[in-house]
C-alpha cells in the first residue's frame, strides 16, 4: 500500500466518523435527548460562585493568626 492510498483511507475513515457523529448528533437533537446547555452553564457558574464562597471561608480560617495560635496551644497540650 502506498502513501496516496494510505492517506485516501485514512480520510475516508474520519469522514465516515464524522458522518456517523453527525447523524447521530442530528437524531438525539430530534429527539429531545441533549441536554439544555444555557441550564448547565448556569448550574456549573452557580457551582462556581458556591465554591468560590467556601475557598474563601477556607483561607479565612487557615490564615486567621489566632486560629494559629489555638492550633498550636492545642497541639502541645497533647
Amino acid at each position: 500500500m502506498g502513501v496516496f492510498e494510505m492517506v485516501v483511507l485514512i480520510v475516508l475513515i474520519v469522514a465516515v466518523s464524522i458522518s456517523r457523529v453527525a447523524k447521530h448528533r442530528i437524531d438525539a437533537k430530534a429527539a429531545g435527548k441533549l441536554p439544555d446547555p444555557t441550564g448547565e452553564l448556569q448550574g456549573l457558574r452557580h457551582q462556581v460562585v458556591s465554591l468560590d464562597a467556601r475557598i474563601q471561608t477556607l483561607e479565612r480560617l487557615v490564615t486567621d493568626p489566632s486560629r494559629r495560635l489555638s492550633d498550636e496551644i492545642e497541639a502541645l497540650r497533647r
